[in-house]
């Protein structure tokens, strides 16, 4: 919140006619601050000095929980603190900005910082995206920190914005791709890309001429783009993206933890959704609307040879009279599909990357169906073969049945230890004792065939009253039925 006398001073320059950009220069205070002031009155700038106060004291009850917050994320930013402050006091209702102006200088007082003044720049719209690289350590729910790579986009005139994630350093190769990623995300192509002296893309510069890396050259021919290198040292050029890789490094990945990439790429989206529908704090407007706009500017972008296809609540899609499985996480989205030298290509349609390939089919066949694309690999091994040893617990040789339960079936261990887990859940009632040695009989352990030792006693058992009960009832002394436990021992083991 400025001070009374600035405000005066900002009214000031108003009535000696000066610029917004002229006013901001001389006082030493942001654009967007004095387009905001000048058009108070002095009731209503008390007004809003005394709403200012009041929010203050309400925040100053959580004084100390803010700056704990501050001191264990120092590089988060205000609007994520504000969303986690609000998640956790939903009964009280602030503002972003109010939050903000708090937040900040709760922040100088535990570290004052240094501010930089830049000329500000105007674009066209429908002409550029700045692209810049970066990487973050990010914290895992299992408490190992890995390091997740990302290419930041950012459309200069309307500001949306977008980024490609892996965990590996970008190649040239992988670069291209988050291109086409963000062209897809954007279903758009820009006139101009702007960069920094990369070698993803320049291999050198001399006296300002460029000699661009010949793979990155066609991609660009390709589509037909132009291109900006910066000068070294020059920040300002492709200031707005070098602030959108700090909003993907402070308020998308820092703070959070993550099971992985797949969950970095899943939650993004809703990010990407969440910063590109609120209003921007330099143009005042929603990105998303001036983009309506702007998109009508800007040429179509259509990847090669690829359509879309929905996935049905199944996990199948259609193509040439023909189904086709994808994985499980893409059920009741859309998916891009590519057929290359007969074989059907999935791709995802955010991130371009393959999922899943089946070999086309021709004519009315019966459906491709890969059961893997219905396993969830997000559950870890080593998790689920805890999971079990501690069921199975104290029962005789569990350790030996679970040791081969995963040597004997390499291919799909998950599966087999999930069955066994649900099959333990319900047949729990029974003497695993005698299962797990019966079971352990067989050349070759498999969950089937665990399963159908279960069966099997259950039946057993199940005859076993009946004879029982006929008996009390008929007074008979035998039966062809009547067979104890070692009958049935030989039986399985043949």
């Amino acid at each position: 919140m400025i001070e009374e006398s600035m405000y005066h001073k900002i009214k000031s320059c108003q009535n000696l006619n000066l610029s917004v950009r002229e006013t901001a220069r001389q006082l030493a205070i942001s654009p967007t601050t004095v387009q905001k002031f000048r058009k108070m009155s002095l009731k209503d700038y008390t007004e809003y000095k005394s709403n200012i106060f009041r929010r203050n004291s309400i925040l100053e009850s959580y004084k100390e929980l803010l700056s704990l917050w501050i001191k264990e994320y120092p590089r988060i930013r205000t609007t994520k603190l504000h969303r986690k402050f609000q998640k956790k006091y939903p009964d009280i209702v602030i503002s972003e900005r109010a939050f903000s102006n708090y937040i900040n200088k709760l922040k100088e007082a535990i570290k004052p910082r240094c501010r930089r003044y830049f000329t500000p720049v105007t674009y066209e719209p429908g002409v550029q995206i700045q692209v810049d690289p970066g990487e973050q350590k990010v914290l895992l729910t299992t408490g190992e920190k890995i390091k997740v790579y990302f290419v930041a986009f950012k459309i200069s005139y309307s500001r949306m914005v977008y980024a490609h994630f892996q965990l590996r350093p970008y190649n040239t190769n992988d670069f291209i791709q988050a291109h086409e990623a963000c062209f897809n995300y954007f279903r758009c192509l820009p006139k101009q890309l702007v960069y920094d002296q990369t070698k993803l893309v320049v291999i050198r510069e001399k006296y300002r001429e460029v000699w661009l890396n010949k793979l990155f050259e066609q991609f660009l021919n390709k589509h037909n783009l132009n291109y900006y290198i910066c000068e070294g040292y020059d920040p300002q050029t492709k200031g707005l993206v070098e602030r959108h890789v700090r909003e993907v490094k402070e308020d998308f990945l820092y703070g959070d933890k993550f099971s992985g990439l797949s969950e970095i790429e899943m939650r993004s989206k809703d990010w990407f959704e969440m910063v590109n529908n609120r209003e921007h704090s330099t143009t005042l407007e929603i990105p998303t609307e001036v983009f309506k706009a702007e998109k009508d500017l800007m040429r179509t972008y259509i990847p090669n040879n690829r359509v879309l296809r929905k996935v049905d609540k199944q996990g199948i899609i259609s193509w040439k009279g023909n189904k086709y499985s994808v994985p499980y996480i893409y059920q009741k989205k859309e998916v891009l599909v590519e057929e290359l030298n007969s074989k059907l290509l999935i791709i995802d349609s955010l991130t371009l990357a393959q999922v899943a390939s089946h070999s086309v089919k021709y004519g009315k066949s019966k459906p491709t169906i890969n059961q893997a694309h219905y396993i969830d690999y997000s559950e870890k091994l080593e998790t689920l073969k805890d999971d079990v040893l501690e069921l199975l617990k104290g029962y005789q040789n569990y350790d030996v049945f679970v040791t081969r339960i995963l040597k004997e079936n390499t291919s799909h261990p998950r599966e087999q230890l999930r069955a066994i887990r649900r099959l333990y859940n319900e047949y729990n009632r029974l003497d695993w004792n005698f299962v797990i040695n019966q079971s352990l009989a067989f050349s070759q352990l498999r969950a089937s065939k665990v399963e159908n030792v279960l069966e099997a006693l259950t039946k057993q058992l199940k005859i076993n009253d009946y004879i029982q009960n006929n008996q009390s009832n008929n007074n008979t002394s035998s039966s062809k039925l009547a067979r104890d436990l070692s009958d049935y021992d030989r039986m399985v083991k043949k």
